[in-house]
């Protein structure tokens, strides 16, 4: 896929594609670490050839979190989908990672149609050398545990994300794409 991240070593893949969205090509994954009361996953979506990134701000990152959730990370009922809780803080800044622009932003979803939520870390990544741009966010619910600590290594798995368009890798058990 042309792009790294390092997670545990026992996640599992769910999610693998590339769709067409108003005929522009896109692509999508989902990785699961189902855990007893603890359940974490992780999503990746990224768009080639974006060359114009003068759209990209706080409302444009939460309204494409929020669309890729609604479509992509669904309850267990038909109606019920993810979506950012918009009524507790969500916080997003800018920064410099790996010579990347990108944009961190930290809060909680919720299940529509359903009583569940928790905290969610994004990084919004742009690769101006090979005009990539990448959504890259974990989840997690667990109403037993403090999420701090979750949310906190989280943050540090997404700050390992590094990109090149001339890998073409396959998912190891590592978690990390092997080059080929």
């Amino acid at each position: 896929h042309g792009w790294k991240i390092r997670i545990q070593h026992d996640w599992q893949l769910n999610i693998d594609t590339t769709y067409s969205e108003g005929g522009e090509r896109q692509h999508f994954l989902t990785m699961r670490r189902p855990l007893p009361e603890n359940d974490r996953w992780f999503w990746a979506w990224w768009k080639n050839d974006v060359e114009d990134i003068s759209f990209l701000d706080e409302e444009w990152i939460n309204a494409k979190r929020d669309s890729l959730t609604r479509q992509w990370i669904r309850g267990t009922r038909d109606s019920s989908y993810v979506t950012t809780e918009y009524g507790r803080p969500v916080e997003t800044e800018s920064f410099r990672l790996n010579g990347y622009l990108a944009y961190e932003t930290l809060g909680t979803w919720r299940m529509t149609h359903d009583a569940m939520g928790g905290p969610f870390a994004n990084l919004t990544v742009y690769d101006e050398q090979n005009d990539r741009l990448f959504l890259l966010e974990f989840g997690q619910f667990a109403p037993k545990y403090n999420k701090r600590r979750f949310v906190r290594q989280f943050r540090t798995m997404l700050r390992t994300f590094t990109a090149d368009s001339t890998w073409s890798g396959t998912l190891t058990l590592t978690g990390i794409a092997e080059e080929h």
